[in-house]
């Protein structure tokens, strides 16, 4: 149905329903043409369907006026072209539609624009209508060009004369309203930057991006375009190819010319960019841009995201709205000077930043080139160096890279868990520390055991309670055990000297063997401490050697940590070294306060008051014992550990060195005092001690007391042991200040070992042979042993077969030293009779004759020690009460109906080899084999270890037989130890010339 070139056209009342129409795309059902005045009133289109042509049920074209009143358009589809219901199009004069109470429900233009009313070159007036549900591809339900209508700008002004706009869909944009896009949209989140930079958005939607680097990167991921209802277009993407091919040509056109690009200033020659600057392909709901953009540096710029060009827009009385326009989005950007890991280079007209490739790094902004990335890493590019396990550095902005010699395995860099290049529990330079305040961490830590091995303190107290009740209870048993065997011995010289000064036994050599536990456990102490020491150092030596060497050695080393987790409990105790040493300090008063307190029980008791008399002795020994590990506790607390470019304190690595608060004071006013006191003081009293004594002849009494200094010396080495003690200094201080240079560390220990056994060779500064001896075997151990811990130490990969040889080597013969002398300190005592002697004494007699050279310092308990060591001879009354007493006793008739046992049992092998009495006048055998008794008297032979080992077992051996024949009132005598018996007239004699003397 066609009206052409008609003056007034009214369509009244018409019906049309359910026409399916195919024809031409320039045809409809009803085609206005051409007409100046056009009404249609109270009319229905209803489920019409144009396949090909334009407009569902109208198709008005080169029309003055069209007014469509109360009529309704419903269900109306263009398949191919525009206007799902009604397509007005003027091509000279601007045409005007009118409508009013009318509705456009559920029209579609399935290909095409407008889904209920297509304009072009058209006015609109709507007023109390309804347009709802109708679809389209683009404007779902009105579509306009080339003029505004006027009910546009009456919604922009939110005049919306009763009209109804309701779930009307565009497929593309446009749903209730279609025709050109009107802004841009960029989210911050879709601009991404190689690098970190700063992007804001202000209240005029302006964005900014500062700190950008020349030479940088920019994406954009999804730029929008939006339509005026400020919905973002959607474009199909290639995979809905064919049924894109069957959108209508309009369609088609607006897509292809749709396009987003970068534009900036082209004034300015040193602005650059290089990229994906123009696109038309639209993913991911939006366009994508990137640019690499070079200028220079500390320099702005504005960049212009911009649309392809859009047609102008008039209103209905013939004003321009919209010119011919782009839409565009500025964004302003910063740049910033150029940063680490990044070279500047001069490109073209600009200045770029670039950074340094993979394999490569740069931490200097005024590096000219990129550094090779170092062996200790595994991977390098910028300024990011990923460092290989066992290494640390102090920050990311540093390539000093230090190996964590100290303990590698705390070092872990690779690991993802890992803080500052620490595992869980480690903190510091180097990994070193434990968190013992929980600052890294969040839980607390210290070290057990083992030097450098952090735990929890959560979970573990009762295995610290317990590591330092098993330290203290074995440091006090070895040091009481020692102590205990030199105080009786002291004892027993003592007695044994007032015995020869009366005449009444001579015992030559038998008081020298006294000395031999004070000796030999000063030549296991001092081996302990150089072994100590050489360890100290080492931390690739196996804890099962190393930890009883530190107990023993240096075992306030191992206390000064052993409290951290309660010390961490009050954060106010820093700096923590201090209270650390503070609390290894309590290690050697609290072994004396033990010895005090253990002399007042046995007071207490009645049972033993030599340890008040011998406080002297205990005092030196304990002063000795601890000497070395004080100088190096004060040693380390005056030395700095350089860690790339700073120093540390020794002991607390956390510390800066002399740092002004937490080091410098406690040096001068803590540190230093006690070192001089300690190393100096102590033993310039003691030398002026011994050395005053020694020319004024002082009393036994006051000698034996300070006898463990110098026992067993020869005259002219008689300060020996102070040369000991400076010897000790040297190696602790060679040791602590060189521990970084481990070459000549190494170099200079050598030397000074290797003088000491040269000086010990040349010297033998003991009396006895057998001492010398031990002496120079712990020199030559120590050399050896100083030699395997740096091979073991410094030799990388090392097979496990050389390595177990190493370690071997470097444990059995000092394990055998050190078992050799704990065996001469201690006193044996075999039964004669073998039917009385344990399966223990047995064994021990077997291994004495197998392996003699194991025993040659086994001390043999001597019958006369051992009696003189059950009486107190410490003072002139005891010694006369006693033997007064044993006077009477001899000359009592009563004790002539018993059987008496001689209280001077001679022993061999520390047993009786002499049995009972069977008579009392035992002078009176005394005197008849007098010659037997005297041989050799006054003859001062050497001690056991000189002996030659399968003389002393025939002796033995031969001894123990005589016991064993049963001729009981024979006397014999251990030739070696030269005992002189005296008859009863001249015991007698002697006695009270001596008493009367001393009174």
């Amino acid at each position: 149905m066609e009206f052409i070139n008609i003056d007034v056209l009214i369509l009244d009342n018409i019906q049309v329903q359910n026409i399916l129409f195919y024809d031409n795309m320039h045809s409809s059902i009803i085609i206005i043409d051409q007409c100046n005045d056009i009404t249609i009133n109270n009319s229905h289109f209803i489920n019409n369907t144009n396949t090909i042509g334009t407009g569902g049920s109208i198709y008005a074209t080169d029309n003055q006026s069209i007014q469509i009143k109360n009529t309704v358009f419903k269900l109306n589809q263009c398949q191919s072209q525009n206007g799902g219901a009604l397509s007005i199009k003027n091509n000279i004069e601007m045409a005007t539609l009118t409508i009013q109470k009318s509705a456009f429900i559920d029209n579609q233009a399935q290909f095409s624009t407008g889904g209920a009313i297509n304009l072009v070159n058209s006015n609109l007036v709507m007023k109390n209508s309804v347009v709802s549900s109708n679809k389209a591809l683009i404007g779902g339900g009105i579509y306009y060009q080339q003029i505004i209508p006027d009910f546009v700008l009456d919604l922009m002004k939110k005049i919306y004369n009763n009209n109804i706009f309701t779930q009307n869909f565009a497929k593309l944009y446009g749903n209730n309203l279609g025709s050109t896009l009107r802004s841009i949209k960029i989210n911050l989140k879709d601009i991404e930057t190689s690098r970190k930079t700063q992007i804001i958005e202000n209240q005029n939607n302006q964005i900014y991006i500062n700190q950008f680097l020349s030479g940088d990167e920019i994406n954009f991921n999804k730029i929008q375009l939006l339509d005026e209802e400020d919905n973002p277009i959607f474009i199909p993407n290639d995979g809905n190819y064919t049924n894109t091919q069957q959108y209508s040509n309009d369609v088609q056109s607006i897509l292809q010319q749709i396009s987003v690009s970068l534009q900036w200033d082209q004034s300015t020659q040193q602005i650059q960019c290089l990229g994906e600057l123009q696109s038309k392909q639209f993913t991911n709901d939006g366009f994508k841009l990137n640019a690499q953009i070079m200028y220079k540096p500390n320099n702005q710029m504005i960049l212009q995201v911009v649309s392809n060009l859009f047609p102008k827009f008039s209103d209905s009385k013939g004003n321009v709205y919209l010119k011919q326009y782009q839409l565009y989005k500025n964004i302003t950007i910063s740049f910033n000077s150029c940063q680490l890991g990044q070279i500047t280079k001069q490109q073209s007209n600009s200045i770029v930043c670039e950074d340094c490739p993979e394999g490569k790094y740069s931490l200097n902004l005024l590096d000219t080139s990129c550094l090779q990335c170092p062996d200790s890493a595994i991977k390098c590019y910028q300024s990011t160096i990923l460092l290989k396990n066992g290494y640390w550095r102090e920050n990311e902005q540093t390539d000093q890279i230090i190996y964590c010699n100290f303990h590698p395995n705390s070092c872990q860099a690779e690991s993802k868990l890992s803080k500052e290049y620490c595992i869980a529990g480690y903190k510091g330079p180097l990994c070193y520390s434990c968190d013992t305040y929980g600052e890294k961490w969040g839980k607390r830590y210290q070290q057990i055991f083992s030097q450098g091995e952090c735990f929890s303190c959560e979970g573990n107290s009762y295995i610290i309670i317990i590591q330092n009740l098993v330290l203290f209870i074995i440091i006090f048993y070895y040091i009481f055990a020692l102590l205990r065997n030199i105080i009786n011995k002291q004892q027993a010289k003592l007695a044994g000297y007032f015995i020869t000064k009366m005449d009444l036994v001579y015992l030559g050599s038998t008081l020298r063997q006294q000395d031999k536990p004070q000796i030999i456990s000063k030549i296991l102490t001092d081996h302990l401490h150089i072994l100590s020491l050489l360890s100290f150092f080492n931390f690739n030596i196996p804890n099962y050697f190393k930890i009883p060497i530190q107990v023993s050695g240096n075992s306030m080393s191992l206390t000064s940590k052993s409290i951290d987790c309660f010390f961490s409990r009050y954060p106010n105790l820093k700096p923590l070294w201090f209270y650390q040493s503070l609390w290894s300090l309590c290690l050697p008063l609290s072994v004396l306060s033990l010895y005090l307190i253990l002399g007042f029980i046995l007071r207490y008791l009645k049972k033993n008051t030599n340890i008040f008399k011998y406080l002297n002795t205990a005092c030196i020994f304990i002063y000795l014992y601890f000497y070395p590990m004080i100088i190096m506790l004060f040693s380390r607390s005056l030395n700095c550990l350089q860690i790339g470019n700073k120093s540390y304190l020794d002991l607390d690595v956390n510390i800066l060195c002399y740092d002004p608060q937490y080091h410098k004071p406690y040096v001068i006013f803590y540190c230093i005092p006690l070192l001089v006191f300690w190393a100096i003081i102590v033993p310039l009293f003691l030398f002026l001690k011994i050395r005053n004594g020694k020319m004024k002849k002082w009393s036994i009494f006051i000698e034996i007391k300070y006898s463990f200094i110098f026992a067993g010396y020869k005259e002219k080495y008689y300060y020996w042991e102070f040369a000991k003690l400076f010897y000790k200094s040297i190696l602790i201080l060679v040791a602590t200040l060189l521990q970084q240079n481990p070459f000549l560390k190494f170099s200079m220990l050598n030397a000074l070992i290797l003088l000491q056994i040269y000086i010990t060779f040349k010297t033998k500064p003991f009396a006895i042979q057998n001492f010398n001896n031990l002496l120079q075997r712990s020199a030559i151990l120590c050399a050896l042993s100083l030699n395997l811990t740096q091979i073991i130490a410094n030799v990388g990969n090392m097979h496990f077969v050389l390595e177990a040889i190493l370690i071997t080597l470097l444990i059995f013969p000092n394990l055998q030293f050190i078992t050799q002398l704990v065996i001469g300190i201690c006193l044996v005592t075999i039964q004669n009779d073998r039917q009385k002697r344990s399966r223990m004494q047995n064994c021990l007699l077997y291994f004495i004759q197998k392996f003699p050279s194991l025993f040659e310092n086994i001390q043999v308990q001597q019958g006369q020690i051992k009696y003189f060591k059950q009486h107190s001879f410490f003072n002139q009354e005891s010694l006369q009460e006693h033997f007064h007493l044993q006077r009477n006793q001899i000359l009592s008739p009563k004790l002539e109906k018993q059987q008496q046992t001689n209280r001077f049992t001679l022993l061999s092998g520390s047993e009786t080899i002499i049995g009972q009495h069977k008579k009392v006048n035992s002078l009176k055998s005394m005197r008849e084999k007098w010659t037997y008794y005297t041989r050799k008297t006054k003859e001062s032979p050497i001690s056991i270890p000189q002996f030659d080992s399968q003389d002393i077992i025939q002796n033995t051996q031969k001894e123990i037989a005589l016991t064993e024949t049963g001729n009981l009132q024979t006397y014999t005598c251990n030739d070696e130890f030269g005992i002189q018996l005296t008859s009863d007239h001249k015991l007698n004699k002697n006695i009270k010339q001596y008493l009367s003397i001393k009174q």
